[in-house]
C-alpha cells in the first residue's frame, strides 16, 4: 500500500505545477468568444466576395470592372437573398460593353494604294492616312 502511495504522489502534479495553470474568467472567455465569431464572419464575408467574383468572371465580366459590377449588382434587391440570380438578371439588362481602340492608319487591308516605298509608309502612319 505504501508503494501505491509513492507512485500516486509521483504521477500527481507537484502544488506549483498546479497553480501556474492558467484560469480563464468568464468574462475573458466571453470576450475571446466575440473576438473570435468576429474573425469567422470576416473570413465568410472573404470567402463569399471571392465567389462572386469567380461567378463575375465567368459571366464574361473584364477584371477590371469586378468591383464596380459587385457593387451595382449587390445594389439589386434580389442581391441579399441569391446574388448569381441577381448577376445574371443585371448582366442581361446591362450587357458588357467592351473597348475598342483604333491605333491609326491601317497597315494592311485599306482601301488606298500602298505607299511604294518605306518613307511613303512612315509618312502614311504620321499622317493616320
Amino acid at each position: 500500500m505504501i508503494e501505491d502511495e509513492e507512485r500516486f504522489e509521483e504521477q500527481t502534479p507537484a502544488e506549483e505545477t498546479r497553480e501556474t495553470v492558467p484560469t480563464i474568467v468568464p468574462d475573458e472567455r466571453d470576450e475571446e468568444l466575440a473576438l473570435l465569431r468576429a474573425d469567422l464572419e470576416t473570413a465568410r464575408g472573404q470567402v463569399t466576395k471571392l465567389e462572386n467574383e469567380r461567378y463575375l468572371l465567368s459571366r464574361g465580366v473584364p477584371e477590371d470592372d469586378l468591383d464596380y459590377y459587385a457593387f451595382k449588382i449587390g445594389q439589386t434587391e434580389g442581391a441579399k437573398d441569391d446574388f448569381k440570380k441577381a448577376a445574371r438578371d443585371y448582366l442581361k439588362a446591362h450587357p458588357i460593353k467592351r473597348a475598342t481602340v483604333n491605333s491609326g492608319a491601317e497597315l494592311s487591308g485599306s482601301r488606298r494604294s500602298k505607299p511604294a516605298t518605306a518613307s511613303e509608309l512612315m509618312n502614311s502612319i504620321l499622317r493616320n492616312r
